[in-house]
């Protein structure tokens, strides 16, 4: 090895010619060919990478509202069918007939009192697959991703809506048990807050009478 050197540096000063040359072994430099070994390290690294998107696409579409066909933000459920809507979009669809609120999924009809309930599981579920979604590499959701934005907002808006919806029930609700309470009692008796304790007019105690 140190002979093969010397005749190069000699070579390039030109004090060797070509034929002093032969003889010397050619310095070869080792190719980077990946081992077998690693190659299938990378392809199992590539599908499993695959397999967790594909995951997350499909997970995606359980959490999907069937009125804006968007990711859920401040998810709520209807009174009792229990599907699941946003909440911006459920109170929207019900606006359009509050007498007689129907569910955007199966038609059937709601309770007027309460049509819709907050789903607190399923709003957790998204959370924690918008974080996924982040962590997985997705740009659209990153923490400057549009479509993280864009949920992030909706969220916001709804929770400033939600604050006067809410007012408007309890309102519709305290009137709506005054109704009720007027038919037995002058005033509003306290220890009676709902409806269901109310005596009946048909199971009212009879008096007793006395015999003579």
């Amino acid at each position: 090895m140190l002979q093969n050197a010397y005749y190069l540096l000699t070579f390039f000063q030109g004090d060797l010619g070509d034929n002093d040359m032969v003889g010397i072994s050619p310095i070869t430099t080792p190719s980077k060919t990946a081992s077998p070994k690693t190659k299938g390290k990378g392809k199992a690294k590539f599908e499993s990478e695959r397999t967790l998107q594909d995951i997350l696409e499909g997970y995606e579409n359980e959490i999907t509202c069937p009125i804006c066909c968007d990711v859920l933000a401040a998810a709520f459920m209807t009174n009792p069918c229990g599907h699941t809507t946003c909440g911006d979009c459920g109170y929207g669809w019900i606006s359009r007939n509050i007498y007689s609120p129907t569910c955007s999924v199966c038609r059937s009809e709601l309770i007027k009192i309460k049509p819709l309930l907050p789903n607190y599981a399923v709003d957790n579920l998204v959370k924690h697959h918008v974080h996924a979604l982040s962590i997985s590499g997705r740009p659209e959701w990153q923490e400057r991703g549009f479509r993280f934005i864009e949920w992030n907002k909706r969220l916001d808006a709804w929770k400033k809506q939600y604050t006067k919806i809410l007012a408007e029930e309890n309102a519709r609700e305290l009137a709506r048990k005054r109704r009720y309470q007027s038919r037995y009692f002058e005033d509003d008796p306290p220890w009676l807050p709902v409806e269901d304790f109310l005596p009946s007019p048909n199971n009212r105690p009879r008096r007793r009478t006395r015999r003579t």
